[in-house]
């Protein structure tokens, strides 16, 4: 399950990221591209960071020894929901239909 109601969330600069996955720069970023690691966010112009607990996730999946197509899978999961479902809880949450305030 991807659902982050429950939880903090939180931004690490990929460097720290990385090192939490035991991964240095290069074969971290080499992982994302890979699609074993999900895509970092921006936090400003030229910065980037990842979501802590979708790294978690990924953290998870490693231990319970999933393979890389399994990991594939659950990064894609991962990615869609950010980019469906996290945006429209976001705006929900900001845009009231009924009038109320």
């Amino acid at each position: 399950m991807t659902s982050t109601k429950k939880q903090p969330l939180r931004l690490d600069r990929p460097s720290k990221g990385f090192a939490r996955l035991g991964l240095g720069r290069s074969t971290g970023y080499k992982q994302i591209q890979d699609g074993l690691l999900p895509k970092p966010v921006a936090i400003g112009e030229r910065a980037r960071a990842l979501v802590e607990h979708e790294i978690d996730m990924v953290i998870r999946a490693r231990i319970a020894g999933q393979s890389d197509d399994e990991i594939r899978q659950l990064v894609r999961r991962i990615e869609a929901e950010r980019a469906g479902s996290n945006r429209d809880h976001l705006l929900g949450e900001t845009t009231r239909t009924d009038g109320s305030e």
